[in-house]
Order: structure tokens, then C-alpha cells, then sequence
């Protein structure tokens, strides 16, 4: 839509299911499938092209601080992206259900998965330099994350804190 939501157009896309397309810093258009792989858009949604993944359920693929692209998918792990989403890689993790990717301020992702935990990457940077102290919760209910400092964890009363199972990271 061009007039705030009263009158739309069809994209050269008219069937399937998606998810919500991600904005990205240069205006490029992502927009992962519920069975059609992710598709990207240059032109404010007009018009779609396939990526290099064309089949598959991916989640809402994360524009990253440097610019790259992360996305879980429900049975392919976590692939990447360094060119807007035209093309994907895989990650290091190749299989298993992944949530979208968070990266935390210090450009630490941390991913959490429906069978297989909770997955974090370091940022080179960091690898280096001080220790970086960061809690992950996932509540086994209700899938939700916490993710925060130690002072953040401690400012939880014990009924809170004991709802996660936490991983603490350090390195």
C-alpha cells in the first residue's frame, strides 16, 4: 500500500505463507516463507526474487550491527547472509528448530533452539579483549528469553529467576 494501509496491489508473489518482511538499513526488503525459502525485495515490495534458498521454513531473518544477516529455520539450523539476502550459508549449526538470533550490545549472538539449548557466538573483537559476563534464560513454557547482565539477573526476584533454565556465559 501506498496510502497507509486503504488501498493495496498485488506482488509478483499472490500464494504461500510468510513471514513479516524485515526492513534492512539500505531499504532492502527480506522476507522468509513458510515453505519457499527467503525471498528479498530492492524495490519496496513490488516486486520479490529468490535467494539462494528456495525451499523451507525460515523465521524472520536479523539485520546484524555490521550489516549481516542471521535467520533460523525449523530443521536447517542458522544460516547467514553478508549481501542483503541474496545468498545464505550455513553457520556452523546445520541442523535443528532456531528462533531469530539476538545479538546483545556487545555483538555476542545468542540463539535458543526447541531441542537443542541455547547457542551463542562471540563477536572477534570481544575474543580478545575483557570478560564479558551475560545471562540467557528460556522460559520452557511459554518460549521466551531473558537475556541481560549479571546486575540485570540479580535485579530479578528468585520467583522469576527460578521460571528459566539459565546459562551463564562467560568468556
Amino acid at each position: 500500500s501506498t496510502d497507509k494501509g486503504v488501498t493495496w496491489q498485488d506482488s509478483n508473489i499472490t500464494s504461500g505463507y510468510y513471514i513479516v518482511p524485515v526492513e534492512l538499513s539500505d531499504g532492502t526488503l527480506v522476507a522468509s516463507s513458510g515453505s519457499e525459502g527467503i525471498k528479498y525485495s530492492t524495490d519496496k515490495g513490488v516486486t520479490w526474487q529468490n535467494s539462494n534458498i528456495t525451499s523451507g521454513y525460515y523465521n524472520a531473518p536479523v539485520e546484524l550491527s555490521d550489516g549481516a544477516l542471521v535467520a533460523g529455520s525449523n530443521s536447517s539450523g542458522i544460516k547467514y547472509s553478508t549481501d542483503k539476502g541474496v545468498t545464505w550459508q550455513d553457520s556452523n549449526i546445520t541442523s535443528g528448530y532456531y528462533d531469530a538470533p539476538v545479538e546483545l550490545s556487545d555483538g555476542t549472538l545468542v540463539a535458543s533452539s526447541s531441542s537443542e539449548g541455547i547457542k551463542y557466538a562471540l563477536p572477534e573483537a570481544t575474543q580478545q579483549q575483557e570478560v564479558v559476563t551475560s545471562y540467557v534464560g528460556v522460559h520452557p513454557g511459554y518460549r521466551t528469553m531473558f537475556i541481560g547482565t549479571q546486575a540485570e539477573w540479580d535485579a530479578l526476584t528468585s520467583d522469576e529467576q527460578n521460571e528459566y533454565d539459565i546459562a551463564e556465559i562467560t568468556d
